[in-house]
C-alpha cells in the first residue's frame, strides 16, 4: 500500500510539473494563439477570430473591414518584462486594391493577458499596424514624377501626437499625368491625399500624410503607394519615426562640459 501511495504521489507530481512547465512558457502560448487568430482572420472566419480579441476591443474589431491577407508568417514576439503585454511582428502579404498588386508587409499587433490568456488588443486601426512595405513583385517605376524626398523621418513624438508630413513632387514628363495615393494599410486614423491630382508638364503638387498616433507605440513605419496614369507607374513613399509613451519627455542631448 505504501509503495502504491508513493507511486501515485510521484505520478501526480510528475503530471503537475509537466503542467507547470507548459504554463510557464508564455512564448509558446502566445505563438499558438497568434497563429490561430491569423489563420481564422486570413480566411475571413471572423467569428473564430473574434474569440482571440480582447473584450474591450470586440466592437472595434466587428466594425472594421474584413481581411485582405493572402499569406502570413509570425516573425517576432516581444513580451514586456511584466509578462502582461506583447508586441507581435507578422510578415503579411496583402492586396492593395488601388495599386492592383500584392504588397509584402511587416505588421505589428498588440496582445494583452486577460484572465490568463493572450488576446488581441486594438486601438483605432485594424489589427495590422504596418511598419514597412516592400513591392512584390517589382513594378514599372513612375518615372514621370520627381519627388524632393521619398522617405521622411518625423523624428521623436509622443504617442497621441498628430503627425503630418508632406512629399512635394513635380511632373517632369512631357504629358499630363494623374496621380493617386493609397495607404498600404487601410486605417481610419491615417489620411493621405494628393493636393493636385492632375498635373500638366512642369506642374508641382504634394502628397500630404497625417496620422493620429494614439494607437501606435515605439517604432513607426508606414508605406504610401503612388500610382501614375497613363502608364501605370508605381512607387512607394515611406514615413517613419519613433512614438514614445505619452508620459515620456523627449530625449535631450547631454550638455557639453565647460572647457
Amino acid at each position: 500500500m505504501t509503495k502504491l501511495r508513493y507511486l501515485a504521489t510521484a505520478c501526480f507530481l510528475l503530471i503537475l510539473s509537466v503542467h507547470f512547465s507548459f504554463a510557464a512558457d508564455p512564448q509558446k502560448d502566445i505563438e499558438k494563439r497568434v497563429n490561430e487568430f491569423y489563420e481564422a482572420f486570413s480566411k475571413g472566419n471572423m467569428k473564430t477570430a473574434e474569440k482571440f480579441v480582447h473584450p474591450e476591443s470586440i466592437q472595434m474589431f466587428r466594425a472594421q473591414a474584413q481581411s485582405a491577407i493572402l499569406k502570413y508568417q509570425l516573425r517576432k514576439i516581444d513580451i514586456t518584462p511584466d509578462g502582461k503585454e506583447a508586441f507581435i511582428t507578422m510578415g503579411v502579404d496583402s492586396m492593395v486594391p488601388l495599386l492592383g498588386k500584392v504588397m509584402t508587409l511587416d505588421a505589428q499587433t498588440t496582445w494583452r493577458i486577460h484572465k490568463g490568456k493572450w488576446y488581441l488588443a486594438l486601438g483605432a486601426p485594424p489589427p495590422i499596424h504596418v511598419l514597412k512595405a516592400q513591392e512584390h513583385p517589382p513594378d514599372k517605376k513612375a518615372t514621370e514624377l520627381q519627388f524632393e524626398k521619398t522617405a521622411i523621418d518625423f523624428g521623436w513624438k509622443r504617442q497621441g501626437d498628430v503627425v503630418q508630413v508632406e512629399f512635394p513632387f513635380t511632373n517632369i514628363s512631357d504629358h499630363a499625368v494623374t496621380v493617386s495615393a493609397a495607404l498600404v494599410s487601410d486605417c481610419n486614423c491615417i489620411e493621405v491625399q494628393v493636393t493636385k491630382p492632375t498635373l500638366a508638364p512642369g506642374e508641382k503638387s504634394s502628397v500630404l500624410f497625417r496620422v493620429a498616433s494614439s494607437p501606435f507605440l515605439l517604432d513607426y513605419h508606414q508605406g504610401i503607394g503612388i500610382k501614375v496614369e497613363p502608364g501605370g507607374g508605381i512607387l512607394t513613399l515611406d514615413v517613419f519615426g519613433f512614438l514614445a509613451p505619452a508620459d515620456q519627455n523627449p530625449p535631450t542631448e547631454s550638455t557639453p562640459a565647460s572647457p
